[in-house]
């Protein structure tokens, strides 16, 4: 075989399995679609119980953690593009970290009676993802870290939390 069909082999190769490696982080296929083609997206400010500081208004639970804010509803524009960057092979597969996510944003997509909600800790870039109301991934997020916290940002303008992320 020529070195550049090994090459480009190799590369589609490896392209394949990264998407399913991402279709397997998300839920599965049905998810991916949910993801592409929501009839809704909406967004909540959140973290974990034990990092609720004393005296914090807290207004309910979304899967494993506290609703500080929310629902607000996410413009297409900044839907589509957090969607984008998530399919993207953005994720550390290799690597495990040490800390217990804070999840300060989380996003749902809803298409039907399908729900994919995706949660962000911009501490440590960890992504933790519900589907349908079961937890079935997670991954580390790190070298789309500052693309996603400024959509973050537009998703909540007036939040000082996500001002200092």
């Amino acid at each position: 075989m020529k070195p550049a069909i090994s090459l480009l082999l190799a590369f589609t190769l490896g392209c394949q399995s990264s998407q399913k490696r991402i279709t397997q982080l998300f839920g599965g296929p049905e998810a991916i679609t949910t993801l592409r083609a929501p009839d809704k997206v909406e967004a909540w400010r959140t973290t974990a119980s034990f990092a609720v500081k004393e005296g914090t208004e807290t207004k309910g639970r979304l899967a494993d953690y506290v609703i500080l804010n929310g629902p607000v509803s996410v413009a297409d524009e900044v839907s589509t593009e957090i969607a984008a960057i998530l399919q993207r092979d953005i994720y550390e597969w290799n690597m495990a970290k040490g800390c217990e996510p804070t999840p300060g944003v989380a996003v749902r997509y809803s298409r039907g009676e399908n729900q994919l909600l995706i949660f962000l800790c911009f501490e440590c870039d960890i992504l933790l993802v519900y589907f349908n109301g079961k937890s079935v991934g997670g991954e580390d997020f790190d070298r789309a870290h500052k693309a996603l916290a400024d959509l973050a940002r537009k998703i909540f303008p007036n939040d000082p939390a996500l001002k200092k992320i």
